[in-house]
């Protein structure tokens, strides 16, 4: 699911709400309407919602870690000897002088 696209409706409503909150509500309805749908408790031992509950404040906990590495992730990942501006793909730069005008 895409909580970051329902969580931008989900603020015209309710503004103090994280998406963390919106991922605590979504998960304790589907787990409530799994285990009402189980026809054995046996059959819920190996489901990913009850194995794996969600946890909200392990997800912020994950979260602000993450955020926390951003900068050092990003520094790794800039690949500064490659050349920027222009193409260095030849064929590229044989489209792009016709499409300049040229006859």
């Amino acid at each position: 699911m895409r909580f970051v696209v329902v969580a931008s409706r989900f603020r015209l409503s309710y503004p103090d709400k994280t998406i963390e909150d919106l991922r605590d509500r979504y998960y304790s309805i589907v787990r409530k309407l799994t285990e009402l749908a189980a026809s054995s408790p046996d059959e819920l031992a190996d489901h990913p919602l009850f194995v794996y509950p969600y946890n909200k404040g392990t997800a912020r906990e994950t979260l602000g870690h993450l955020v926390a590495e951003l900068p050092d992730m990003c520094a790794r990942a800039c690949v500064c000897d490659r050349p920027r501006g222009r193409s260095q793909d030849p064929s590229r730069e044989a489209v792009s002088s016709n499409t300049r005008g040229g006859a």
